[in-house]
Order: structure tokens, then sequence, then C-alpha cells
């Protein structure tokens, strides 16, 4: 897919009518973070939307999966022992590791199912999030969800109440494959990174290596950051790729 193509589905993504020009999603040099629940973990396995968003986007991207299956918007699943204002500062600890300059947040699909949570509640504890996460950069992407519109629905009006733009998830989960990701191993290169940056930001034997364990085995707990070295490196390897096939078609 030509980048301008690409960057016009982007558009159409966002919602923006054909008269309208909004500034470029990413640019060049950003850090983006995916907060959110399951959407992120299968995107961090498939590294599709990441792939595209690679090669048809600015260079010197870099991309970091922050997501947690069954997670939602009160953060519940990330907490281990507590309650859920430890998994709220369990996550704002992993964004605040990430520095991101982007955030892509999606939740509603888990508060959707039963057992989960009403629209109003969503709705109140997507504000109380994003007032702590615009802190860090107020440039917010949301994801609605799919298939559960009442959630859908105050996702778009929480972005018009805010002026964030808005993708869907299909747009994410489903993401037009362009010729130079399909012709390129650059998804597998994404994986690999994907994967060490999970044992980065969620390692093994949390408990043991800085819960209340830690006493036992909190001495491991400096191996955690030897995988930062290891994830740059892959970023690197991913950017000249990008840049080898971008070189390729200007000659």
């Amino acid at each position: 897919m030509p980048i301008t193509l690409a960057l016009a589905c982007t558009a159409l993504a966002c919602g923006f009518a054909d008269d309208a020009v909004p500034e470029p999603l990413l640019k060049p040099g950003d850090r983006v973070a995916f907060v959110g629940g399951s959407l992120w973990e299968a995107e961090r396995r498939s590294g599709r939307f990441e792939a595209e968003r690679t090669m048809n986007g600015p260079a010197d991207v870099t991309f970091r999966h922050l997501g947690w299956a069954g997670d939602m918007a009160d953060q519940s699943a990330r907490r281990f022992f507590k309650t859920a204002k430890e998994g709220r500062e369990h996550l704002l600890e992993h964004v605040d590791l990430v520095e991101p300059t982007v955030i892509f947040v999606a939740y509603g699909q888990a508060e959707s199912l039963p057992g989960g949570m009403s629209v109003d509640d969503f709705e109140q504890n997507m504000e109380s999030l994003l007032d702590e996460l615009i802190k860090r950069t107020d440039r917010v992407v949301l994801v609605s969800p799919a298939d559960a519109e009442p959630y859908a629905a105050a996702v778009r009006s929480i972005a018009g109440r805010r002026g964030l733009r808005v993708l869907t998830e299909e747009a994410v989960a489903k993401p037009l494959r362009s010729q130079r990701v399909a012709a390129a191993p650059i998804e597998s290169l994404i994986r690999e990174k994907n994967d060490l940056f999970f044992q980065r930001h969620r390692p093994q034997n949390e408990t043991y290596l800085r819960g209340f364990r830690a006493h036992e085995q909190g001495n491991n707990a400096v191996e955690i950051e030897q995988f930062e070295p290891l994830v740059a490196a892959k970023d690197a390897e991913i950017q000249a790729l990008r840049q080898e096939i971008v070189k390729a078609e200007t000659e």
C-alpha cells in the first residue's frame, strides 16, 4: 500500500472528513505505548498493526505493548493481592517506564461481558484513567470496542469531550495488509522484540522478584533491566529493515 493510501486509511479510521487534514497520527521518533486488555495481548503476538504503522508511518518510532488479558478500565486484572487501586498504580508504573509520546488506549470489550462493568462505571473509570495518562502526554488515541456498541458509544463520547482521536477495534485487529509488510519479515522481528519487552515489564515470578516474597529471590530482580539493551537492539533491527525496504523502493 502506498504511504498516501495508508495515511488516508488512518484518517478514515479516525473519523476525519475529506476536507479536514489531521496532524499525522505518529511523528518521527515517537515512543508509542499500547494500553488496554486482550486486544493488545493479541496484537503483541501477531505484530500486524505495529508492522503496518512501522512500514507506512514515519521512521524511528518505537512501540511497547502494555496490554493485559482480561483487563478493564479500572485495571482490576493487574492487581496482585490488593485492590484495583494497586492495578492502576501497576499500569502507570509501566507507562512511566516507557515514557511514551503517544498512548493508544483500548478498553470496553471485557467490560461488556457478563460480570464486567456497567457503561456508567466504564465511563467513570476511563475518565479517571485518562486524567492520569494525559499527565504523561496529550497525544492519546482511543480504540472503540467491536460488538459492544454502548461501550463504543461511551468511548466516542469521551473522545469528543476531550478532543481525542478514535480508532475502531477492527482497524487494529485486522489492518489493511500492505505489500510492504507482506514482502518483508518485519512481523517476525516485531514479535521477537515484543517477547523481549514482555519479559522486561512482566517478568515471571513477580511475587518473588518484587513482591512480598522478594526477601527470598529479590536479588534476581537486577536481571529484569538486562532486557533493555536486548529490546533496543531488536528495535534497531526493525528500523534497519524498514530503511532497507524504503531505500530499495526509491532506487
